[in-house]
């Protein structure tokens, strides 16, 4: 497996990820809430969209994360240790060298 450190990763290619993924988001959002409030009104934007947007938001957030674990379980759960190593304190300071 790759060390971290090994890892190079260009800035053109975070920004353009960044960008893809945060900033087109926002800027559909936005459209969508002007669209919405001239074509609905303020208040069922308010009382009904929001309401129910927040639920079809939560589901697609899970359902991405279990997309995600499925594509990537091959490559994430072989470099972890089962066992739960990381959770004992010694792990954390042979991880971070710290010294007492």
């Amino acid at each position: 497996m790759m060390e971290l450190a090994e890892m190079v990763v260009p800035f053109m290619t975070i920004f353009l990820s960044v960008l893809l993924y945060v900033g087109v988001s926002l800027i559909a959002g936005y459209l969508n809430r002007i669209r919405l409030i001239k074509t609905q009104g303020l208040a069922w934007y308010e009382k009904v969209f929001l309401k129910n947007i927040g639920t079809i938001s939560m589901v697609s957030l899970l359902a991405t994360l279990v997309y995600l674990f499925i594509l990537q379980g091959g490559v994430i759960l072989p470099g972890t240790s089962g066992g739960g190593d990381d959770c004992h304190p010694s792990y954390y300071s042979n991880a971070f060298h710290i010294r007492s």
